[in-house]
């Protein structure tokens, strides 16, 4: 019985289990308002209600450039997305405005979904 050793290319790179998991797929998607923005959005009320009816017009502004800049599955994972940020507007909302000194200073980042589906992104308002 003979014994052959494995050969590899002179390209091979090791590869970390970590970084097989992200080409597999799998992130973070994640929301970040800056300061000059949750000043905007704090500009028709300090409430978490007023906070919310403004960020959800932005939401919905983002949610129709993903829907006319994407097709096939690049739209599914956009307005998935989309609905993940919807989803989060209240607790954005309640957010900022338990936080809005802090936060039209430093501004907030909120995570929103993560999973194997999900690509690591960090929207910026």
């Amino acid at each position: 019985m003979s014994t052959m050793a494995l050969q590899l290319p002179s390209s091979f790179l090791d590869v970390e289990r970590e970084e097989m998991e992200y080409v597999d797929g799998g992130g973070t998607a994640a929301v970040h308002l800056t300061g000059a923005s949750v000043v905007g959005l704090a500009a028709g009320g300090a409430s978490a209600a007023a906070i919310g009816a403004a960020l959800s017009g932005v939401v919905d502004s983002i949610g129709l450039a993903c829907f006319l800049g994407t097709a096939g599955t690049g739209t599914f994972v956009a307005m998935a997305l989309v609905a993940a940020l919807q989803c989060a507007v209240p607790l954005i909302a309640s957010t900022i405005a338990s936080n809005l000194w802090d936060a039209e200073i430093h501004g907030i980042t909120i995570k929103l979904v993560s999973g194997s589906w999900v690509p690591s992104v960090t929207f910026t308002l």
